[in-house]
């Protein structure tokens, strides 16, 4: 008997066959087509929230430093040893006897491209203290990373093996009691131990770039994670 000719009960023809696996590829098409555009959606939905959030922070990061010092950034950076003429001078120089929103926009576009502005405190520019500052910060963070592999590898390594036994409640109970203690405290502490006691470790870092001069931030900061 012919395929074709099989209609009865029980039987599918093969116009049957092909509609149902037209219909199983258009649906998922169709389920490609939806994953995509809300993927796609989700993904143009986080970055208005992040340009939201960016924009409300420059908002805020602008009115407090105008709301801090009440009589003007030129005052409030020359000290009260300036006459108002230096003070004057300051504020046309750098722009701050502008009108608000004229320095706002000012503000938004030095950001736009990059300029962060003038550090007064250290006599340079943002952007030039940070990459100053960058290369020890990297070296701390990578020595931090490092010293708390070596602990917590071995330590979650134990815990997993001995599960429920004494051993395990008694580390992480230890655990818990790091993590509640406040860095700067710890810090302290790591300071007095092997800095002041035990004299291992530098208390402070000097101006080098050695991993030896950072051990010991390195060693609480690890202990702090």
């Amino acid at each position: 008997m012919n395929a074709a000719a099989l209609t009865g009960d029980g039987a599918v023809s093969p116009g049957d066959v092909a509609s149902g696996a037209a219909a199983r590829g258009a649906g998922g098409a169709r389920a490609r087509t939806t994953w995509r555009a809300t993927y796609q959606w989700y993904v143009v939905k986080r970055l208005v929230q992040s340009l939201i959030v960016v924009a409300i922070v420059t908002v805020l990061v602008f009115a407090l430093l105008h709301l801090a010092m009440p009589d003007g950034p030129g005052a409030g950076l020359l000290g009260m040893q300036a006459n108002a003429e230096q003070i004057d001078a300051f504020n046309h120089a750098h722009g701050y006897d502008l009108p608000v929103w004229h320095q706002y926009v000012n503000y938004v576009g030095q950001l736009a491209h990059g300029d962060l502005g003038d550090s007064f405190k250290l006599n340079m520019p943002v952007l030039t203290a940070i990459a100053t500052s960058l290369p020890k910060t990297l070296l701390l963070a990578g020595l931090c990373m490092v010293i708390a592999l070596i602990i917590a590898l071995p330590m979650g390594i134990y815990q997993a093996v001995h599960r429920g036994k004494a051993s395990d409640s008694a580390l992480t109970a230890l655990n818990f009691v790091v993590y509640s203690t406040p860095s700067f405290f710890l810090g302290l502490i790591v300071i007095i131990v092997f800095a002041q006691k035990l004299r291992w470790l530098p208390a402070i870092a000097p101006g080098g770039t050695s991993p030896w001069h950072s051990c010991s931030p390195s060693r609480g900061c690890s202990c702090c994670r």
